[in-house]
């Protein structure tokens, strides 16, 4: 679509084609990777919206829209989310800024999912009856 009312509008061939592999590359999921600097810019622009607190924020802003939760064991919750998505996002930079920028904001984002956890575990009362004698 974007190719076409580009060349619509006069753009070159090459550039038209720059643009379409930049929309086309450009989702964390997808299968096609990037192979212009133009393309893998704009994906690690997308990614690095996922890392550190922003990312953090987003993650759990939607958790809360859905309705999930943020630690409950075997649900779709935060916990599940950062280590099957956030976790492996920050090794998956093109740029070396890119990769510098989610470096520093990855310590931050592993500090907060180790504070959930032991959250989680001091409000874990699935034993409780150890304690008032059953």
């Amino acid at each position: 679509m974007a190719y076409m009312f580009l060349k619509k509008y006069g753009w070159d061939e090459e550039n038209c084609i720059r643009v379409k592999e930049c929309i086309s590359s450009h989702r964390y999921l997808s299968s096609m990777q990037p192979t212009t600097i133009e393309a893998k810019i704009l994906l690690d622009a997308d990614k690095l919206d996922m890392t550190g607190a922003i990312g953090i924020g987003r993650v759990l802003l939607y958790q809360g829209f859905m309705k999930k939760s943020i630690y409950c064991k075997g649900e779709d919750s935060f916990l599940n989310e950062y280590r099957e998505r956030l976790l492996k996002v920050y090794d998956s930079f093109y740029t070396e800024e890119a990769k510098e920028i989610a470096s520093q904001r990855k310590e931050l984002t592993h500090m907060f999912y180790q504070e959930i956890l032991k959250d989680r575990a001091l409000n874990d009362f699935s034993n409780i009856t150890q304690y008032i004698g059953q």
